[in-house]
């Protein structure tokens, strides 16, 4: 049969680990700060004077599709949103 080897267990130096820890840890923070910077550094937003306004002659399916991108999509967005509200007639139960 085998024969069973043990290893004898050295001592860990806290003081290295938690250097190591300290250090892993702010380059981790930096690393996401340098990201999230990064990250909000993208196109600006396409502002709403730029679009027409979201009237029945400028939400139609031909204007929709005459627009590309970004543009498009806000568009189409607002004329989904548009009001279409219609008061109903007064009843009486």
């Amino acid at each position: 049969m085998g024969t069973s080897q043990q290893v004898a267990a050295r001592p860990i130096d806290s003081s290295a680990v938690g250097c190591r820890d300290a250090k892993g840890i702010s380059l981790g923070l930096a690393s996401l700060t340098v990201a999230l910077c990064i990250a909000g550094c993208g196109d600006k937003p396409l502002s709403e004077e730029a679009l027409p306004a979201a009237s029945t002659e400028n939400c139609t399916d031909e204007k929709l599709l005459s627009m590309h991108g970004e543009k498009r999509r806000a568009m189409a967005s607002a004329c989904a949103r548009r009001s279409t509200f219609k008061p109903s007639t007064p009843r009486a139960w």
